[in-house]
């Protein structure tokens, strides 16, 4: 499929998808003129985890589980650090 027309477009969407998807690209054509050209997406694939977010997550992450009472504490302290009584 070196080259498709503006009907062919709408009507062989299938052959084109898979021409595609094939890593091929064509050219448009429109009354007889090419008029420009499909070719594929090349995606990339980005890295889901980098070595900052690695560090990030062993600082953030604690061994104690904080309880709501000690949460509770905390918050208390920091309101009349803040505000005062």
């Amino acid at each position: 499929m070196e080259y498709i027309t503006a009907t062919e477009l709408r009507t062989k969407t299938k052959e084109l998808v898979k021409y595609l998807r094939s890593g091929n690209s064509t050219n448009l054509v429109y009354k007889s003129k090419i008029v420009g050209i499909v070719s594929p997406v090349i995606e990339k694939k980005s890295k889901v985890v980098d070595e900052h977010f690695i560090k990030f997550m062993k600082k953030a992450s604690t061994d104690t589980i904080t309880t709501n009472k000690q949460r509770e504490q905390t918050y208390r302290k920091h309101l009349l650090d803040k505000y005062g009584r």
